[in-house]
Order: structure tokens, then C-alpha cells, then sequence
């Protein structure tokens, strides 16, 4: 082939000739050229060329490769077990069911949302959240009561709406704190039960009275037509009949294992992924008291109380401490109640009891597979213990990440991780102080300028709350150094 053909190959040494109407292919370092008059281009023109070669390339490899990701874990050809049908296990089922994915929910009760271990107040981000996940609130706001703020329909597993709360400190003092958006009391039981229908809908089945034993890995090799799953999980289906004690044992074949169990986690301890795990105690009282429905805290040294009202009869009244949490809860309901042992006995409706997880981000919440959620995964404030809000986002992190092949661990933390061990470091000071600290605390917050910022911003979101409440009280800034250097030179000691 001579310069005189119409395409030749030219090898690139500083300057290449060709014309405008020229077509350009890359190979090596040759160009392919359309001939005719010749016009002298810089090397810098050339650069570019194959800079944007390479991009191409690059691009191609990563799409191809993404291509394949997906195409070998098509939602149709993976089958996914989750273990507790709570507020993150049923949520979870949802987005994943409604992907695409064939889910399959494992609950030891026969009921979900019985037996009640929560105190079931939120902020009201917890519909800006279900909102963001797609669930439809509107079926459950007819017949729903009406909110005391704006009018608006609530749905029916909000059965009150608290726009008030009072902070009370050691030497009685207290503050009153008009809340922005008002906090949300659940039916907890009724919440888990709009989750769970939620997520039958997507499509997930949920097997109840069946409790998780254990599992053992398969090699995952296709045999013929049929694919064996990665998961063998050994499961106990409790008889509802009295007289049949002992239950059924049952397998499960999964391709993913999600543990949404709870703070005591059998898929955490099944996989080794429990780690060291601390807790507080929770205990908690539904009394028949009359009440101006507004929601009351009472924090001490090394734990907190809380008075939740349901309506305008009925309270939640509870405590969470490290040790004797009823023997506390009877001391702070003779002191700031009035009520002895004997008088609350008799307005108890019924007592619930349960652990409540420490964050601790060394915890792993994903392995080969297994993943965990919720309080299992410790993913709770450790400042009031509340986790609701933080297990649904969790959820939607990790429906996320097998929808779109990414990591679980970064997408939560990214979400809320923040937020937790901002709350853990809360924690921690909180129970260094004495209750000289909490009197100073209370005096600090009971500013105008200090109340406006508890007002308008979110006790889920910390992060947010703490550097401005700093600048409107200067006061804060001085009390956390004390504070902080005392904790720092605790940790020090303990080492």
C-alpha cells in the first residue's frame, strides 16, 4: 500500500498529517488516515486523541464488567432469609421483595411486634423516612387520628402526638422544650404489623413461630439445572398447639443471610460476627396516670429515665441504667412521681423488660454474605437508646447495596455513622458527669437561645444539634472541655 492509496498507516513521531475530513483510528500508537492534502496538527491535539482513547477503553472494561456483576446476580436467581420480622427486618423485606429479589422472613413469634421492647417514641423523621422508601402511608391515615399541630391525618399506628418535653435535672430544677416538628408515640405492635403487610405485598413470605438454629455453607456449584444455594439454614417451627413442646425442625437454602434478630443476635453468634457487645438495661412500666401530655426525661448519672404518654390515662414509664433498673425506676417514681413501690403496683398496667445495644462501630455488619441489621448490628443512639429510625435507614442502605452490588458497611455508615458514634461520644461523657453536672447541664439549656436550637433541631441528627447549640451558648463550650478532659483522663486510668 503507497502514500497514494486512500488509507494508510502513518506511525505517530511528534506531527501527523491528515485533512479535516479526516477519520482517525487508534491502534498501538498507529493512526489510520483518510488521505488527501496533508495539514500539520501539534502533539498536544494528538494527546488528546489518545487520552481520550484510554478513557473509552477504561470505560468499556468497567461497563462490561459491571454488565457481568449484575448479570450473575440477577434479583430473579438470588434468594435472600431474614431472620427477626422487627421494624428493619420487615423493611428490609420490603425494598428487597419490591427489587426483585425472592425473600424469605423467619419470625420466633407468632405475632410481630409481640412482646413489646421498646418505648415507641420517634422524632418525626420517621415519615420523612418511610416517605423516602416508598411505603404508602395513605391507607393507613384514613380513620387515623387527627394531628394537634396541622390539622394533618396521622396514620394509625401513631396514636399520639407530643409537642412539649421537659428535661429535669438532680436538684428538680427542669426546662420546657416546644419541639419543632412534634415526636411521634408508636403502637409498636401496629407499626410491625404495617411493615410486615407492606413487605407480604412486595412479595416476601414470612414464616412466624420459627426460630433460627444455625446454618452451614454449601459449595454453591451448579449441578445440572439446578443451582445449590451458598446457605443451609437450620430452622425450629414452634406447634401452636400446648400439648406439642418440641418443634419441627426445618432447613432453609439461601444465597444471602440477613440478621435482623435483635441485640442478642443468633446469626451474629452463628457467623462470628458478635464481637464484644455491652448493653443497658431496659425496663419499663404502662401506668394509668393522668398526665398534660407532653414527654419527660429524667437523666442521672449512668443512665436515664422517660415518661411517654400514650393519651391522656395511660403513660409509658421506664429507665435504662447499667445495673437494678428496677430498683432506680421505683427511687425516680418516688421522687418525681410521688408514687411508692405499693401506689405504682397498683396503677401498673404491665411491665416489659429488654436489652438495649451500645453502639460500637467495630462491630462487622457484613460478611461472605451474611449481613447484619438493626439491633443486631448495634445501629441504635446510645444517647436515648432509640434505634427505629436509624434500623429503617439501615435498611434501606443494605437493599441498596445487593440491588446494586455495593458495600453495605459504606453505605450505612456513610448514612448514619456519623450520627452513632457522635452519640456514643455523648454517651460516654454523660455517664463521667455527677449530678452536679447534670444541674449545671440543665442551667446551661434552659437559655432562650439554647431552647430555640432544642426546638428546631433533631435529636437523631447530633451532628446538626451540638456545634449550634455551641455557638448560641458559649457556656456549652467551656462545660464539654471539662467534661471531656474528665472522660479523657478516665480512659487514660482504665489503661
Amino acid at each position: 500500500m503507497g502514500l497514494s492509496s486512500p488509507i494508510f498507516m502513518h506511525k505517530i513521531h511528534g506531527c501527523v498529517r491528515f485533512s479535516n475530513s479526516s477519520i482517525v483510528y487508534m491502534f498501538n500508537s498507529s493512526l489510520f488516515l483518510n488521505h488527501s492534502t496533508p495539514l500539520l496538527l501539534p502533539k498536544e491535539i494528538i494527546r488528546l486523541f489518545i487520552i481520550t482513547a484510554c478513557k473509552i477503553e477504561k470505560f468499556a472494561n468497567h461497563a462490561s464488567k459491571t454488565f457481568l456483576n449484575h448479570l450473575l446476580f440477577l434479583p430473579s436467581m438470588a434468594d435472600i432469609a431474614i431472620i427477626g420480622a422487627g421494624p428493619a427486618g420487615c423493611a428490609c423485606a420490603y425494598l428487597l421483595a419490591r427489587a426483585g429479589f425472592k425473600v424469605d422472613v423467619f419470625e420466633e413469634h407468632k405475632a410481630v411486634g409481640k412482646p413489646v421492647q421498646c418505648t415507641g417514641i420517634t422524632t418525626a423523621a420517621l415519615l420523612d423516612v418511610l416517605e423516602g422508601m416508598g411505603l404508602s402511608l395513605g391507607s393507613q391515615k384514613q380513620g387515623g387520628r387527627h394531628s394537634t399541630s396541622d390539622k394533618t391525618t396521622l396514620p394509625r399506628f401513631i396514636i399520639n402526638q407530643v409537642n412539649y418535653a421537659h428535661i429535669y435535672a438532680q436538684n428538680k430544677s427542669s426546662i420546657t422544650v416546644r419541639l419543632g416538628r412534634a415526636n411521634l408515640v408508636l403502637d409498636r405492635a401496629g407499626f410491625d404489623r404495617f411493615l410486615k403487610k407492606q413487605a407480604a405485598d412486595a412479595g416476601a413470605r414470612f414464616h412466624m413461630n420459627t426460630r433460627f438454629v444455625g446454618f452451614r455453607k454449601t459449595d454453591h456449584r451448579e449441578t445440572g439445572q439446578v443451582k445449590t444455594r451458598l446457605f443451609e439454614i437450620d430452622l425450629i417451627k414452634s406447634s401452636t398447639r400446648a400439648k406439642k413442646r418440641r418443634g419441627e425442625h426445618q432447613q432453609h437454602r439461601a444465597d444471602i443471610l440477613i440478621g435482623a434478630d435483635g441485640p442478642s443476635s443468633a446469626v451474629a453468634r452463628a457467623a462470628g460476627m458478635y464481637g464484644s457487645r455491652h448493653f443497658m438495661l431496659g425496663y419499663q412500666l404502662r401506668l394509668r396516670l393522668s398526665n398534660d401530655n407532653s414527654v419527660k426525661f429524667y437523666p442521672f448519672p449512668k443512665g436515664y429515665a422517660w415518661l411517654v404518654p400514650e393519651n391522656t390515662n395511660t403513660v409509658r414509664f421506664g429507665i435504662a441504667c447499667y445495673t437494678k433498673p428496677r430498683e432506680q425506676l421505683e427511687l425516680i417514681a418516688r421522687e418525681q412521681l410521688k408514687k411508692s413501690p405499693e401506689q405504682l403496683s397498683k396503677i401498673t398496667i404491665n411491665a416489659q423488660a429488654g436489652l438495649i445495644p451500645i453502639y460500637n462501630q467495630n462491630i462487622r455488619t457484613e460478611q461472605c454474605n451474611i449481613y447484619l441489621l438493626g439491633d443486631a448490628a448495634a445501629q441504635v443512639k446510645a444517647t436515648t437508646g432509640g434505634g427505629i429510625v436509624q434500623g429503617l435507614i439501615a435498611a434501606k442502605s443494605l437493599a441498596e447495596a445487593l440491588s446494586k452490588r455495593k458495600s453495605y458497611t459504606r453505605l450505612w455508615k456513610k448514612a448514619i455513622g456519623k450520627e452513632l458514634a457522635l452519640s456514643l461520644l455523648i454517651r460516654n461523657a454523660l455517664d463521667s458527669m455527677h449530678a452536679g453536672d447534670y444541674n449545671r447541664l440543665i442551667a446551661l439549656l434552659s437559655s432562650k437561645h439554647a431552647q430555640a436550637v432544642l426546638s428546631k433541631y433533631d435529636r437523631d441528627f447530633p451532628s446538626q444539634l451540638l456545634p449550634r447549640l455551641m455557638i448560641t451558648e458559649p457556656g456549652m463550650i467551656l462545660f464539654s472541655c471539662r467534661v471531656g478532659l474528665r472522660l479523657v483522663g478516665r480512659v487514660v486510668l482504665r489503661r
